[in-house]
């Protein structure tokens, strides 16, 4: 009996200094500049405003004496980045860009705080603060359209006109939709997926911390960038392949896309979610925007959520994957501009 201990205990200690040894390989082998932005609260170049208690990574274009349009961007964690084509409406509306609370390059907040509730709480501040009274156009974008489509049944006095640009999921018959064809969002454990996600672990450990969220942040970027065909996101995208300007992104947030993750959960963990309740209140013009190329939340889903809406039509952006205003911007932003600019009899405003 303790000669098997003995050899046990061999076995164990020879385990230990073989992951040891494969620990310092790996984060030697990966070593490198990996540099992760910023967020306002570090740096204090960057445009940003106050509004309450709460601080944000902000930009605006155009005049302020034109009609406004705040636009909202996706994730949850994303930022504006890749949306930044649409202040080509400047010399017509005053264009609205912030990234929210935890995510882009807005600073970094305790996870308990980020919450649906807080989301909406905060794009009003933006409808209070620019739209000074008038109802102002919303343009919102994957997550941002569902954010949007919250904030038309809770406030729809405030708003004259929506863009959706394929929202993923609007209520909890369509996000089981959506966990069906992406296999619950999880990729499958595959080798390749795994040397993906051990390699990115070991970049994540040369971060530079500017913040306690910075290294994680890192890390989820790399994860949802991964080329493995286990992604299970790559159906968002033209020849199932992630193009270097649809991920263009300053910063993406891991707890913001956690929080609100956990957040649409039962205790029985059981996922549910309503964004548009009371959306019947908002009668006015709904333009949902679909690519061409995704096959997992394109033109097929959103023509079924456009129906949830009282007054809605649907365009399609052509040769375009989910990042519909990076892949085609031109195309895409002139499919905005066009409804935006429309009468409520469909016909342009003079």
């Amino acid at each position: 009996m303790k000669k098997i201990f003995k050899i046990s205990g061999i076995a164990i200690g020879c385990f230990i200094l073989l992951l040891a040894i494969t620990f310092v390989i790996g984060y030697i082998s990966n070593r490198g500049e990996y540099p992760v932005p910023k967020t306002v609260t570090h740096d204090k170049t960057l445009p940003s405003i106050q509004l309450g208690d709460a601080l944000f990574h902000c930009e605006t274009f155009g005049s302020d004496s034109n009609p406004v349009a705040i636009v909202i961007h996706g994730g949850p964690g994303d930022d504006y980045k890749n949306l930044l084509s649409l202040k080509a409406l400047a010399d017509q509306y005053y264009v609205i860009f912030y990234d929210q609370q935890g995510a882009g390059l807005s600073p970094r907040v305790d996870p308990s705080l980020l919450t649906i509730e807080m989301y909406l709480g905060n794009l009003h501040r933006f409808v209070e603060h620019f739209g000074k009274g008038d109802p102002v156009n919303l343009i919102g974008h994957s997550w941002g359209a569902m954010l949007t489509s919250k904030y038309l049944g809770s406030y729809p006095e405030f708003v004259n006109k929506a863009v959706l640009a394929e929202p993923g999921f609007l209520n909890t018959d369509f996000m089981t939709e959506f966990m069906e064809k992406t296999n619950g969002f999880a990729p499958k454990m595959s080798m390749g997926f795994v040397w993906h996600m051990t390699k990115s672990f070991f970049k994540m450990l040369h971060v530079k911390e500017t913040d306690d969220q910075a290294r994680m942040d890192f890390f989820m970027l790399a994860m949802m960038t991964t080329p493995s065909e286990d992604n299970p996101i790559l159906g968002y995208f033209c020849n199932r392949t992630p193009s270097e300007s649809a991920f263009d992104k300053w910063r993406f947030g891991s707890a913001a896309s956690m929080a609100v993750m956990k957040m649409i959960k039962n205790k029985d963990g059981e996922f549910h979610i309503d964004m548009v309740s009371d959306v019947e209140k908002f009668n006015r013009g709904v333009l949902f925007m679909a690519s061409e190329c995704n096959t997992i939340i394109g033109e097929e889903h959103q023509s079924k959520q456009m129906k949830l809406f009282p007054n809605s039509k649907l365009v399609v952006v052509k040769d375009a994957g989910h990042l519909m205003f990076g892949d085609q911007p031109e195309s895409s932003v002139r499919m905005v501009r066009t409804f935006l600019n429309e009468t409520a009899e469909g016909e342009p405003e003079n």
